[in-house]
């Protein structure tokens, strides 16, 4: 099993776990591919409130703070303060790809300015679609984004699972059911 999979496990163990003292923020099942071989969410605004939420966040060293603070370096956007749902997907648990997509408290459009300090930053409209990617400052891949919608971000380990989930929301924008 790789250290990805794994990684995956334990998130969607400690989630699953909290479910019972978070509640609202329902599962919306048409953001994720129809493909995903597995998925999670997460209603941070309630993880917050919580009981577990106001432990974990009392301690600095907990994992969750700690990978929040990886992941508040790598985006810019801290989530127990800017965001209020996440979900993530992937095709297979047998690698480290995926698709997270963010639901944040703030235009997410301001992203794009540490975005560009971000080693290898590139940008380019495909598909409609400003994508942003740059290097994973871990050197393992890279990493891509857009904005679907003013609150919404995308981001995906690669490029194709970026337009596959642009896809999705697109479907689900139209009526149609992506999952």
């Amino acid at each position: 099993m790789t250290n990805a999979c794994s990684v995956r496990i334990l998130l969607i163990a400690v989630v699953s776990s909290l479910a019972v003292s978070v509640k609202g923020g329902a599962f919306d099942g048409s953001v994720v591919a129809a493909s995903a071989a597995w998925w999670t969410h997460l209603n941070t605004e309630a993880f917050i409130r919580s009981a577990t939420g106001r432990a974990v966040l009392a301690t600095p060293a907990h994992p969750l703070c700690r990978q929040a603070e990886a992941f508040a370096a790598l985006t810019g956007v801290a989530p127990f303060r800017d965001v209020r749902h996440v979900t993530l997907y992937g095709p297979d648990c047998s690698d480290a790809r995926g698709v997270a997509v963010v639901d944040v408290s703030y235009q997410a459009t301001n992203l794009v300015r540490h975005f560009k300090c971000q080693p290898g930053y590139a940008s380019l409209m495909t598909n409609g679609v400003t994508v942003y990617h740059w290097r994973n400052p871990s050197g393992a891949g890279a990493v891509a984004a857009c904005f679907p919608a003013p609150q919404r971000i995308l981001f995906a380990s690669d490029e194709s699972l970026l337009f596959a989930a642009v896809a999705v929301l697109r479907s689900k924008d139209s009526g149609s059911e992506a999952h």
